[in-house]
């Protein structure tokens, strides 16, 4: 075979830009609203019980959790990907019954 001939098949790409590897633009509007719940239930437990170290530690494990849960890794499957994957399994079913019947008789 010439060199032209052959078949080159690139690997790694992928279809959107991501801001870094695994995370594009739809995990950053997944993580954004996500933060937002977070600091919005973090305002509300600082309210109630006025400590500021618990609503800093809250708010730096809130922006570093969300960036991990929706980062996709080499199988294109982020935390949250592989939990709806595990809910699905769960509910899906398991048992089949099957009844023999004689096809010779």
């Amino acid at each position: 075979m010439e060199e032209n001939e052959m078949l080159y098949i690139p690997i790694g790409l992928k279809e959107n830009n991501e801001i870094w590897d695994g995370f594009g633009k739809k995990e950053l509007i997944k993580s954004l609203i996500t933060l937002t719940i977070l600091l919005t239930i973090n305002l509300l437990i600082f309210l109630i019980k006025r400590s500021v170290v618990f609503a800093s530690v809250f708010t730096l494990v809130s922006i570093g959790g969300t960036g991990l849960i929706f980062t996709k890794d080499t199988t294109n499957l982020s935390v949250v990907d592989q939990v709806i994957n595990m809910i699905r399994f769960a509910k899906s079913q398991k048992k089949y019954k099957y009844a023999y019947l004689d096809e010779f008789d």
